[in-house]
């Protein structure tokens, strides 16, 4: 299970900012379950697993107006590791969820409005992907799974890029966008990857279908 959590606390962040806003992104992962019972009988052992964030994007409501950004920072948004800008973060991190962290892993800086909404991407990691010397073979690669199904080793991985774009929700689950200005520019938004384990099916071997489940089960709440 994966959190990532943007918090807004007047530090200097990437881009250019001008109105004082920044939002810091902190990813959290939270252990998975580990073993329990599969569809048709058996037994199944999750050992390692490990996934590839390499950006998230604050993303605005529609009909709202994208001139201020294109002023104050003219680098474009990178969909894989590269530039950010002030409203992504493309900084790669590869994330046990098999394990409980918590890590800052970049600064937003974005304008004044409403923001409806959190697009994540999951790419594969390079050489510069922060986590890689401590996760398994998970350079090229996105996704990768291993364990046991009744005592047989099995291995999922997934190499190609998927995004995720997530609605903002209120801390009851009910859709509602985030407003920031001068008067409220500290705010925490929590994105949650879900529990790996349930989401992994009977196509064990199939790694992009199981990381697809699992940015499909994603959500992204707006916190006090």
């Amino acid at each position: 299970m994966l959190f990532a959590g943007l918090v807004w606390d007047g530090c200097a962040g990437s881009g250019a900012s001008t109105n004082g806003i920044t939002v810091d992104l902190r990813l959290v992962s939270t252990a998975s379950t580990t073993q329990g019972s599969v569809a048709g009988g058996g037994q199944r052992l999750l050992g390692t697993g490990w996934v590839t964030v390499s950006q998230v994007t604050l993303v605005r409501c529609p009909g709202q107006a994208w001139r201020w950004e294109r002023l104050v920072s003219p680098v474009a948004v990178a969909w894989a590791h590269g530039e950010s800008s002030p409203l992504a973060v493309a900084v790669p991190h590869v994330l046990d969820v098999m394990a409980t962290r918590q890590l800052e892993a970049g600064t937003f800086s974005p304008a004044p409005g409403r923001y409806c909404q959190v697009r994540v991407t999951f790419s594969p990691a390079d050489a510069d992907a922060n986590g890689l010397a401590q996760a398994d073979a998970m350079m090229g690669r996105v996704l990768r799974l291993t364990g046991s199904q009744d005592g047989a080793p099995f291995e999922a991985v997934a190499s190609q890029e998927h995004t995720v774009v997530l609605e903002l929700r209120n801390a009851a689950g009910d859709v509602e966008a985030l407003t920031v200005d001068a008067a409220r520019n500290h705010a925490v938004v929590q994105v949650t990857l879900p529990d790996v384990f349930p989401l992994l099916g009977s196509s064990l071997l199939d790694g992009v279908a199981v990381l697809h489940h699992i940015a499909g089960a994603c959500t992204a709440k707006v916190l006090p």
